[in-house]
């Protein structure tokens, strides 16, 4: 259950020396200010929090006074919100115009002297002071710092103090007492957890916003709620339909909110969140699924040298290298290494919209099952690759392809906004479930490679791998041996299959007309597409202008397209026939040999005898 999983995640981060988690009276919140005022309410000084420069500002995450979170209407928050609650002002983000929040202010006033009515703290006259001088403060924000109206949390501090006011220990003091008070005169609901069974325990009736999910909401969204009638039953209103304690839904709410602020343990893939852990809270070994599922550019040393070579199955006994072998799309050989069989891994993908939350997938296993099933995916999808190793030198490598690549690969162009969304759920599940790899997404590179057949990247590495990977995958699991054995890493001279040595004939046909015309034409651009799915309408004109370009040729007395001739000769031998349409597997092997034969023609007999 992922609400459970969540649960304990806090539990873990309560103990963690990475994570610093709230109690259930305080929240962490994205600020971007802190202003320090004097004892008479005045502004002296504002500090903007925000990390980076420019319009890559990042707000920071500060432990402040609960927030609930907000969707509409008018509702302020203690001693951390914006200007229009602190000043009863903001700047219009379309018009760019000052705009007025009279009733923002007063309903921000009268929390904070209601929260502060029976404290003896300076601090209570000293805020009535700073809401009542919001005149004043609007002009001395215009001359230090008019961001401050643009939006984002502020946070307050007195001047000469050390800690801000929502840190001292009677602002704190007054501040659980309310809520404590507040809770008290609410007439409470009891039931029985369904996170954890404890029996009798109150229950929440409304769930805190989850911030950060792409999509959703800016002030956040809820990933349990219940806002219409028809979504209730046995006359149970909102919250209470799920039955989720108010303690747990504390615990797994603020999890989910940490790990979402949280650079190193979430990221953005084709138009979700994706938030993942692991039960050794904090550890290295977390990284390999962000190094599994995302492409990272290659950052050359010193040297200029990106490291393509030095990490190999030898001496692979670090999470540190681990990862590398992953980044680069290897397999990592489980045996040789010692994994914590007690690790878990879990990894969850989020889409928003305005208020709501949805799971598009979720996944928990070892961390060993986990580097077993990304080596089955690179195993499956791996073809040879050339890599960079220094500035001058390349090698050529088996590898796969991660999951961004593929993702990225079916859009025109290779944009990864124009990503449909959807996707990513049967993808991943298919990774980590060994299935058949979604035929919708094979169908669209097939789709993708004939539209953009005239450009250079139509056919290239991303692509073929995971078309490659599908075949064997679709062979394997529906019992044909012979046909999978027929899928290979590089070119399969002794192949029958009839689809793909058609496809290895296109690329020689290719090369001549190319080099008859010095690359003025390609047949590609015209051709492939009927080439790859009607072979019997297109391939004897092909054979019969194909003699006419060697011919050509011949007079400048090339002997190299007498052995493209010759290689036609063999290929077709075991070709008994042009077939009328070929199938969708079959359009897969045809561009597969088509692949394998091009990169053999452009590889130097040098680097085959190397690699």
């Amino acid at each position: 259950m992922i609400l459970k999983e969540l649960v304990d995640c806090y539990d873990l981060m309560v103990n963690s020396d990475k994570f610093e988690v709230s109690d259930s009276n305080f929240s962490n919140e994205k600020v971007s200010f802190k202003i320090t005022i004097d004892e008479d309410g005045l502004i002296t000084k504002i500090i903007d929090l925000r990390e980076g420069s420019g319009a890559k500002k990042k707000t920071i995450l500060v432990n402040v006074p609960y927030q609930s979170g907000r969707t509409s209407g008018i509702k302020p928050y203690f001693l951390c919100d914006n200007a229009k609650y602190f000043f009863g002002y903001e700047i219009d983000s379309k018009s760019l115009e000052l705009k007025r929040c009279d009733q923002h202010i007063e309903a921000s006033k009268n929390l904070h002297m209601e929260i502060l009515e029976n404290s003896y703290s300076k601090y209570k006259l000293i805020l009535e002071r700073f809401f009542d001088n919001h005149d004043k403060n609007l002009e001395i924000i215009k001359e230090k710092d008019p961001e401050v109206l643009k939006g984002g949390s502020i946070i307050l501090r007195l001047k000469d103090d050390m800690k801000c006011i929502h840190e001292q220990g009677e602002v704190k003091k007054a501040f659980a007492l309310y809520r404590q008070n507040k809770f008290e005169n609410v007439e409470e609901v009891r039931g029985t957890c369904l996170i954890n069974g404890d029996s009798n325990a109150p229950i929440a009736k409304i769930h805190k916003t989850i911030k950060g999910v792409s999509g959703s909401s800016i002030s956040g969204a809820m990933i349990v709620s219940f806002n219409a009638s028809s979504f209730e039953s046995y006359g149970k209103s909102q919250g209470y339909n799920a039955s989720i304690s108010t303690e747990n839904e504390f615990k797994y709410t603020t999890a989910l909110n940490k790990l979402l602020s949280t650079d190193d343990n979430n990221m953005y893939l084709s138009g979700n969140t994706i938030v993942f852990w692991s039960s050794k809270l904090g550890a290295e070994e977390e990284q390999i699924i962000p190094a599994f599922m995302k492409d990272d550019d290659e950052v050359e040393d010193d040297n200029g040298e990106t490291g393509g070579a030095k990490y190999n199955q030898e001496g692979v006994d670090k999470i540190e290298s681990i990862i590398k072998l992953i980044k680069q799309g290897k397999t990592v050989n489980v045996d040789r290494i010692n994994l914590d069989d007690s690790v878990n891994m879990y990894v969850l993908g989020l889409y928003g919209s305005r208020s709501r939350i949805f799971v598009r997938f979720w996944f928990k296993n070892s961390l060993e099952d986990f580097i077993k099933l990304t080596n089955k995916h690179f195993e499956d999808t791996k073809l040879k690759k050339k890599r960079k190793f220094s500035k001058k030198d390349f090698i050529y490598e088996e590898v796969g392809v991660k999951l961004s690549s593929i993702l990225k690969t079916i859009t025109p162009y290779g944009k990864s906004q124009n990503t449909p969304k959807t996707l990513i759920n049967s993808l991943f599940k298919s990774i980590l479930t060994g299935g058949v790899y979604p035929i919708s997404i094979y169908n669209k590179i097939l789709e993708r490679i004939r539209a953009e057949s005239g450009e250079d990247f139509a056919i290239n590495h991303t692509r073929i791998s995971f078309i490659k990977g599908y075949l064997k995958r679709y062979y394997r699991l529906n019992n044909l041996k012979d046909k999978e054995e027929e899928v290979t890493v590089s070119l399969n001279k002794e192949s029958t299959n009839i689809a793909y040595n058609l496809g290895r004939i296109f690329a020689i046909l290719e090369k001549i007309q190319m080099d008859s015309s010095n690359g003025a034409t390609n047949i590609r651009e015209k051709y492939l597409s009927s080439a790859s799915s009607t072979p019997k309408s297109i391939f004897p004109n092909l054979l019969n202008l194909a003699q006419y370009h060697i011919a050509k040729i011949n007079k400048e007395n090339n002997t190299k397209f007498n052995y493209y001739d010759k290689v036609i000769g063999e290929i077709l031998l075991n070709v008994n026939e042009f077939p009328a349409v070929f199938s969708s597997d079959e359009q897969g092997m045809f561009i597969l040999g088509y692949y394998h034969q091009r990169e053999d023609i452009y590889t130097s007999k040098k680097d085959k005898e190397e690699n």
